[in-house]
């Protein structure tokens, strides 16, 4: 890997200070995320976990006409030109406003005509509500991203996801069960909302303005990521839909523990894209060249991070598994977890190529990428999830393989869409790199898995090991790693400095 120190301070390190503010959000929200882990299984057993699953899964797949994709045009638009956060804004929330009617009118109407018990219909009008209300929480993230600020939008959503662990824990161990549970979520997503808005609030007048020249120009924006987010939904909620015609709640209750547990690891492609797009968007209305090779280092150092992981997790999936109080039941969530969790670097790959591919202005290219995708994913249930069904006996298995055969073809597909220049020859020796050094450390963990080693020594050792392949190859330099550390530092003396005058 090319030296990062090699590259424009200004812009890398606003990634990198960026980086760390969403580490540390996601640290925290991995923290929650761990406890609703361990509680959700055991408290609301395989049942309950499915008709959650799904009422989220199925509010989803709304979630594109909801937005209209206003959400990624505001971060590239705003990152761009600071100045247009009062001309889209107050556009954007009046069209959310009517969509939101809209959309609960639709949700409302398809859930009373499934043949489904009350205690499941009542948890999806809760979720749908709540998903509602979150989404105008996402509205103001929106806008905060692309003035590059990703401090506040960490405090509202650890704030809120605070509120759901200890208030669902408390219903869930008191046996007030899976409603109360939706219940929290509502009262978390109002909060969330609240926050989002105070801030947002403080800074800008907000109201309601629905002019047509501006509602047009949001539409057309938006168009491309409404394509790309009805998309993007239909592929991430497709899969427990599905799931849930051919076979029962239970198994979506299976599944629906695996691809949290797979949710959990894909922390750093998160932080990336996330830090990314707006300092990519403004990076390329001002000098495109330099997209090239940030997008190059952004690639290799979510290769780095994220290979590791993917194959520690796939590797230890019956320990994660036995290791958290669930019901015997969850024995069925090892092979998903398995097979799920080498689909992580394939996914990371694919979040940060699509960041690039919208930054530099591909989206719509992508968003027909896309498209193809999920017809492939949706034939692909059509004959995986029957067949491990009846032969197996767990038809998650067909989701879980299907995930990771769509997402290995989209990125074939994304890498046509970079720029010249981003996947090169080099690239592909450091995945070289990276890829030994992480099919050596795996063996290393097998070894010291077939000696009967527990599982922390066995962690420990393959993440040393890892460790001094990559430095070995030459995959990651200290100086590398020095001007990673000055970077994120920085931030803490400028927020130092700031307290003090």
């Amino acid at each position: 890997m090319a030296s990062i120190a090699a590259e424009s301070k200004t812009d890398s390190q606003i990634i990198i200070s960026n980086s760390l503010v969403l580490f540390i959000r996601r640290l925290v929200l991995l923290g929650f995320s761990g406890v609703l882990v361990i509680f959700l299984p055991r408290y609301l057993g395989d049942q309950g976990l499915g008709q959650l699953a799904f009422a989220s899964s199925f509010a989803a797949l709304f979630g594109a006409a909801l937005s209209l994709g206003v959400g990624k045009f505001l971060v590239k638009e705003i990152a761009r030109d600071r100045t247009r956060v009062t001309t889209y804004l107050f556009t954007a929330i009046g069209m959310r406003l009517l969509m939101a009617l809209v959309v609960f009118a639709v949700i409302a109407t398809i859930a009373s005509l499934l043949d489904y018990s009350s205690t499941a219909t009542r948890v999806m009008y809760i979720v749908t509500i709540a998903w509602i209300v979150t989404s105008f929480a996402h509205l103001m993230t929106s806008v905060l991203h692309g003035l590059e600020n990703m401090s506040w939008p960490a405090v509202a959503e650890s704030a809120s996801k605070l509120v759901v662990v200890v208030a669902g824990v408390t219903v869930l161990v008191l046996g007030y069960g899976v409603v109360a549970y939706a219940s929290v979520l509502l009262a978390a997503a109002i909060m969330h909302l609240a926050l989002n808005t105070g801030y947002v609030g403080r800074r800008f007048s907000l109201g309601l303005s629905l002019p047509i020249s501006r509602v047009k120009t949001l539409i057309m924006g938006g168009a491309p990521f409404l394509l790309m987010g009805f998309l993007l939904n239909i592929y991430n909620a497709i899969d427990v839909v599905m799931l849930r015609f051919y076979t029962s709640e239970a198994v979506v209750g299976w599944y629906s523990a695996a691809v949290h547990l797979y949710g959990t690891f894909q922390m750093v492609p998160g932080i990336l894209t996330t830090a990314l797009l707006p300092t990519l968007a403004r990076m390329h209305s001002t000098n495109a060249q330099t997209v090239i090779s940030v997008a190059k280092k952004s690639i290799t150092v979510g290769a780095l991070a994220i290979v590791p992981v993917a194959l520690g997790v796939s590797l230890l999936s019956e320990e994660i598994i036995d290791i958290l109080p669930y019901p015997d039941a969850f024995q069925n969530s090892v092979p998903l977890l398995a097979i799920l969790a080498l689909s992580i670097p394939i996914t990371a790959f694919l979040m940060i190529l699509g960041t690039i591919a919208i930054a530099v202005d591909r989206q719509k290219a992508w968003a027909f990428s896309l498209l193809a995708t999920v017809v492939l994913n949706v034939v692909l249930n059509v004959i995986f999830i029957p067949y491990f069904h009846s032969v197996h006996g767990n038809g998650a298995i067909g989701p879980a393989l299907t995930t990771l055969v769509s997402e290995a073809v989209m990125v074939l597909i994304g890498v046509r869409l970079m720029p010249k220049g981003v996947v090169d020859r080099p690239m592909a020796i450091y995945f070289l790199k990276v890829g030994v050094s992480g099919g050596l450390m795996a063996l290393i963990v097998l070894i010291a898995k077939y000696l009967g080693l527990e599982t922390v020594p066995v962690v420990a050792i393959g993440v040393i090991t890892y460790g001094i392949l990559v430095l070995g190859t030459r995959a990651v330099t200290v100086k590398d790693l020095l001007f990673v550390r000055d970077s994120a530092f920085s931030r803490l003396r400028r927020a130092r400095t700031t307290r003090v005058s």
